[in-house]
């Protein structure tokens, strides 16, 4: 968050305030399950499953970020729910 690394282990939380810059990956070869909460929701689902199908459609590069001008057309359509500090190509 706002540059600074955390790493969270098995059972750690962690609460991002509203309007802060962050990412997130899992930085291990090993899988990892993710409980996360977004309120208001608005159409959070629906952003993160379309990034799911880009993938499973391989729709994405080998670090999963869908092209540039997808990356675009999400930024706009998901505007309300996400504003990304960065594109994810």
């Amino acid at each position: 968050m706002n540059g600074k690394v955390t790493t969270l282990k098995q059972g750690d939380s962690i609460d991002i305030p509203r309007n802060t810059v962050h990412s997130m990956w899992n930085n291990s070869d090993n899988k990892a399950a993710v409980q996360w909460s977004v309120m208001p929701a608005l159409k959070t689902e629906f952003f993160l499953e379309t990034l799911i199908e880009l993938s499973n459609n391989g729709k994405t590069n080998n670090q999963g970020k869908p092209s540039l001008w997808k990356s675009v057309q999400l930024a706009f359509k998901y505007r309300n729910e996400f504003r990304l500090a960065k594109l994810l190509t």
